[in-house]
């Protein structure tokens, strides 16, 4: 749908409501309300690997999909959101599985520090692939135990020496090497 001049003036901005160069949590309302902008962050940050999942294909399918825990920052001079990450709330906290930033190195510095420093924080946690967290300088959770309690029955993984584990991944139906980090309740 094309907006109309004066339905973009009367848009509010994410810098209208938050502070600049702080990530702040979204209320559901604004989840809402930037929807289709968190959309177009996620897909940014992944159109490199191939593309986001399909409840990235629209701000609709974001609202319906079950991301929603959102935080965002505001880096630069527009008024818009610039660094993203998003997460599902589970009985072991929140799972972060989902990245955002509008392809600028600030932002996407930004993003990734704030991935970062959830990992350092009890309650927070993600699947990622090795490399990424190795990038990232997080350890990983290589007890097998553990993890079978963080990811759940209904993931069939096996483990690799190395405490990776290969499973499949709902959504993208393919087996992926993956890494557990974070400080999930358990």
């Amino acid at each position: 749908m094309i907006k109309k001049y004066n339905q973009w003036l009367s848009e509010r901005k994410f810098a209208d409501s938050y502070e600049k160069r702080k990530f702040v949590e979204l209320t559901p309302a604004d989840i809402e309300e930037w929807s289709d902008e968190l959309v177009d962050l996620v897909q940014t940050a992944y159109k490199q690997i191939g593309g986001a999942g399909e409840e990235f294909e629209s701000g609709e399918k974001l609202r319906k999909s079950d991301i929603t825990f959102w935080i965002a920052s505001d880096i630069d001079a527009d008024p818009d959101i610039d660094a993203a990450a998003g997460g599902k709330p589970t009985k072991n906290g929140i799972k972060m599985t989902v990245l955002g930033q509008d392809g600028t190195n600030p932002a996407k510095r930004e993003a990734m520090t704030k991935l970062t420093a959830l990992m350092r924080t009890n309650g927070y946690y993600a699947e990622l692939d090795p490399g990424l967290a190795t990038k990232m300088g997080v350890s990983y959770i290589k007890d097998e135990n553990v993890i079978k309690k963080v990811i759940g029955d209904k993931h069939q993984f096996t483990m690799n020496p190395d405490g990776s584990y290969e499973r499949k991944i709902q959504g993208l139906g393919k087996t992926k090497t993956k890494v557990l980090v974070g400080m999930p309740n358990v």
